[in-house]
């Protein structure tokens, strides 16, 4: 069978079983008739009514929309709403089952002041999730977590906005090689310089169904959950959500590719949140990831930031309590050459407490967050 088909018979009985076939078809799909299958995908789902009332806790979930533009609208994820994402998640965070490795996610970077233990361990999924607090020497408390892991899968949790910093810690890195760790970075911008081990950088959009994560020869892939027409997307496989808006750019390229990983793929471009990207004046996107691996200093934070009166606002945190390195300064001014820009130390910006966006134009206005005035204590 096709694959628009698995997902009309998981429609007509969306029973766990047939929810396991249809992941094992969305999983094998080679992406021959990507154009047919969106479009075949968008009105098969379209001819089913979505379902109406509250989920059952059991059987699926509610979350939140970001918020990044307009303030976070709840919607479901049903039916089988849980097992979907232990085996999505399951799937493009850790595709290779890799028996260690650590999840970088975000959290704010006061959260140290609410834990009060060096780890602090609880359930997640099918996985033991550890949230690594740094109270004396990194290495440490992550050593302590390989040991008591053994064998078993792990996921750490470590602060994205300080990987560009841990990046230029040779004592870190040589232990990820050592150790034989890798990194699986999500819910932010990958933002970083680059490392000698696998970085999975990684996405799911669970309104959209919009998703990608990146293998070890560094092909981002993604997965057929989305049905997508112009602006709009349906997430194939929840059946109490209407399809919602696209605010990402995700434009597909439609050749066929075969990547060293065994995998077939189509590549293509993604940026994060287009309504309040920074543009220049000819209306072209201000978004290179890339320029982290371009900077020499080591960094805590660093953001570009435009407002409404078009001034971009450079944010940044020394890792070293030193200023920005001249090498730097010339650097971000080629970058943003044609932009009128500031550079402000010590000084972040979040969204809702918890996303720290690196290319953003905030409608909201300043003033920033200070940065709390010492050398970082957790990663």
């Amino acid at each position: 069978m096709k694959l628009v088909d698995w997902y009309r018979r998981y429609y007509e009985n969306p029973s766990e079983e047939n929810a396991q076939q249809l992941f094992q078809a969305i999983i094998a799909y080679e992406y021959a008739d990507f154009d047919d299958f969106q479009n075949l995908a968008w009105e098969t789902r379209a001819s089913f009514p979505t379902r109406d009332g509250k989920l059952k806790k059991r059987d699926g979930f509610s979350a939140l929309s970001s918020g990044t533009i307009n303030p976070p609208s709840p919607y479901d994820v049903g039916p089988n709403g849980w097992w979907w994402q232990r085996v999505i998640e399951g799937f493009v965070k850790n595709p290779t089952s890799r028996p260690h490795f650590l999840l970088m996610s975000n959290f704010h970077p006061n959260m140290g002041k609410f834990m009060d233990n060096v780890l602090v361990m609880r359930r997640f999924q099918s996985h033991h999730l550890y949230d690594g607090y740094l109270k004396v020497d990194p290495l440490v408390d992550l050593r302590k977590c390989i040991s008591l892991l053994g064998d078993s899968t792990s996921l750490i949790t470590l602060n994205p906005n300080f990987l560009m910093y841990w990046a230029k810690e040779n004592s870190f890195v040589e232990y990820l090689v050592e150790a034989g760790v890798e990194l699986c970075t999500t819910e932010f911008e990958a933002f970083y310089p680059s490392l000698p081990v696998h970085v999975n950088d990684n996405m799911i959009d669970w309104k959209t169904g919009v998703n990608f994560s990146t293998c070890r020869y560094g092909t981002k892939h993604f997965l057929p959950l989305f049905a997508m027409r112009g602006n709009r997307a349906y997430n194939l496989v929840n059946l109490h959500c209407d399809d919602k808006p696209v605010d990402d750019i995700f434009t597909i390229d439609p050749q066929i590719l075969q990547c060293p990983c065994g995998r077939k793929f189509l590549s293509f471009d993604f940026v994060p949140h287009s309504q309040v990207a920074i543009r220049r004046d000819d209306g072209s996107i201000f978004y290179d990831l890339g320029i982290a691996n371009q900077l020499q200093g080591q960094y805590q934070n660093f953001q570009f930031i435009q407002h409404t009166d078009g001034v971009v606002d450079v944010l940044y945190v020394c890792g070293n309590c030193c200023p920005m390195p001249t090498e730097d300064e010339k650097l971000i001014g080629q970058v943003l050459a044609g932009f009128d820009f500031k550079f402000k130390k010590d000084h972040y910006y979040t969204i809702d407490t918890t996303k720290f966006p690196v290319f953003h134009k905030n409608v909201h206005g300043r003033p920033y967050q200070q940065w709390p005035r010492r050398r970082p204590r957790y990663l």
